[in-house]
């Protein structure tokens, strides 16, 4: 890995910082996925398939639910604390933490109040797992998008690991820890689908915590004097497009379980989660290098640096194919052993959807770079195009696939339009920015 960052810059300083800070934030999501796949199998093991799904659909409503309450703040934290750490406009950076602070508040109070008043009238028939299980989970809607900003508020100052770390090693860390503790300590509560969405929000409100002293340690003593810049319209209008990227991307990794959840069996969709959580594994060095090299995206392209912002993205390409390669290869030879030693038979039936899902992440490791980049230099509304052409072609496939073909056809739904926007992005940063952010791009 830091071979392949090597060669990104002539200023040994910033080559040193952005390796290293790849290097542990690539540990820390393979700490993430450690943690995150042990947790799925003690759930699927404790639960079994039927109330696994229904844990799997309620968290699959709340996500796509408690969009409103996060989608595009923390894109918009973070390119604004970037640019403003780079020129120095710190009143801007003091602005946009409060004013993200309290839209994530006032949205989610808006949508836990839909929520609730949807509940009360459709609750009979939703069914009282179901209800139970929704109920508590929407509680956690506020709690992550205040999360994501402060995670944001530091990836923007440059501490990547430090804002990665409450989400992807503090959260399933507690999780685990009280998944293992809760029936040792209470051994007579029964352990149902809406006792692990309980847990799940204890988990988010510890990372929530520790997220907010990292970020008040790391606080630039810049911002103590400085009166705030607000920017609001600016914003706004920043978030709508950034907003209807992260909306887009959640139907087109959520609208398959959902769509599962209305037209098939709640054991289904319990398979059907543990394949697409098994398929994140290929796209997990994405994951991980997004977070530390976006702010730097947003740096090089503002300072007119575009053969450093061609270099980083090339390089992150080549890194993020090269893992989701290994792994992808690894689940073919070994999957269905691993499926049947680890969640149990009930679960080999979620290969096939596996391996289909696996390939739609291994174009996202190819190309998936373009998109930060189309991001960060300003083109989100034009990124977000692809996003909505690629959900509303997602929700239909899966609408036709589904009844006829079951998880396979969700799965090939899935597979089939997350290519829209990966290669439509790889063409516009191509064609607009002048940067081919795939793995084979030549440089001059």
């Amino acid at each position: 890995m830091r071979t392949r960052l090597r060669d990104l810059f002539f200023g040994g300083a910033l080559r040193a910082r952005i390796s290293k800070a790849s290097g542990s934030a690539i540990s820390l999501k393979v700490l993430n996925t450690a943690l995150g796949f042990i947790t799925t199998v003690l759930l699927a093991r404790m639960l079994g398939p039927d109330s696994f799904g229904v844990y799997a659909f309620a968290l699959a409503v709340v996500m796509v639910v408690g969009l409103p309450a996060k989608a595009g703040v923390p894109q918009l934290v973070t390119k604004e604390t970037a640019k403003g750490q780079a020129s120095g406009q710190w009143g801007t950076v003091k602005a946009v933490w409060r004013w993200s602070t309290a839209v994530v508040l006032l949205v989610s109070l808006v949508v836990l109040l839909a929520a609730a008043l949807v509940g009360v009238l459709f609750a009979e028939r939703i069914g009282m797992e179901l209800t139970t299980t929704l109920g508590i989970g929407l509680l956690m809607i506020p709690v992550m998008g205040l999360a994501l900003v402060r995670a944001s508020s530091l990836r923007g100052l440059g501490h990547a690991v430090q804002g990665q770390l409450p989400e992807l090693a503090i959260k399933p860390a507690v999780l685990l820890a009280l998944l293992v503790a809760a029936p040792v300590m209470v051994p007579s509560l029964p352990f149902t689908s809406s006792t692990a969405m309980g847990l799940n929000i204890a988990a988010t409100a510890v990372a929530f915590l520790v997220g907010a002293a990292l970020l008040q340690r790391e606080r630039p003593p810049e911002l103590t004097q400085v009166q705030p810049r607000y920017e609001s319209r600016v914003w706004i209008a920043t978030i709508i497009p950034m907003a209807s990227i992260n909306a887009m991307h959640l139907i087109n990794t959520q609208a398959d379980i959902l769509l599962i959840g209305v037209l098939m069996e709640s054991s289904d969709v319990g398979r059907y989660k543990v394949a697409a959580q098994m398929s994140l594994l290929v796209a997990f060095g994405l994951q991980a290098t997004k977070m530390v090299i976006e702010p730097y995206f947003a740096r090089f392209y503002y300072q007119g640096e575009l053969v450093k912002l061609q270099r980083l993205a090339r390089a992150a390409s080549r890194l993020n194919l090269t893992i989701a390669v290994a792994v992808l290869g690894l689940l073919i030879v070994f999957g269905k052993e691993f499926l049947e030693m680890a969640f149990g038979v009930g679960f080999v039936a979620a290969l096939t959807p596996m391996l289909i899902l696996s390939g739609g992440r291994l174009a996202g490791a190819c190309l998936g770079s373009s998109g930060s980049v189309l991001v960060m230099a300003g083109y989100h509304r034009e990124y977000a195009r692809f996003w909505i052409v690629a959900a509303f072609l997602n929700v239909f496939l899966n609408i036709i696939f589904i009844p006829v073909f079951g998880m396979v056809g969700a799965a090939v739904a899935t597979s089939i339009t997350l290519l829209v926007p990966y290669v439509c992005g790889w063409w516009a940063a191509k064609r607009w920015i002048g940067c081919d952010c795939s793995p084979f791009a030549i440089i001059r």
